[in-house]
């Protein structure tokens, strides 16, 4: 599911309601995109992606490579690191 959204409560609470929707099947991915007019830094871009792996999402994935400017898409490992760190999975 597409979590194209600036506010992290926003995309944790689309996540929660897909997740409830489905229950626990089937793989819930998310995808988020690290860049404007959904991110602003790394560390909005690593608090949305925990939210919505809190949410339930089985994983994130990330959109779009083509478009996104090489340091935004240097957010992507650190927040996927942050996430390890905190023994969260991905």
């Amino acid at each position: 599911m597409p979590a194209y959204a600036f506010d992290t409560a926003r995309a944790r609470d689309d996540v929660a309601a897909y997740r409830a929707a489905l229950g626990d099947q089937p793989e819930l991915r998310v995808v988020l995109r690290p860049f404007l007019p959904d991110t602003e830094s790394a560390e909005h871009f690593t608090a949305k992606v925990a939210a919505v792996v809190a949410a339930g999402a089985d994983a994130v994935d990330f959109y779009h490579y083509g478009l996104a400017p090489m340091n935004d898409l240097q957010r992507i490992p650190v927040a996927l690191q942050a996430l390890r760190d905190s023994a969260g999975r991905i």
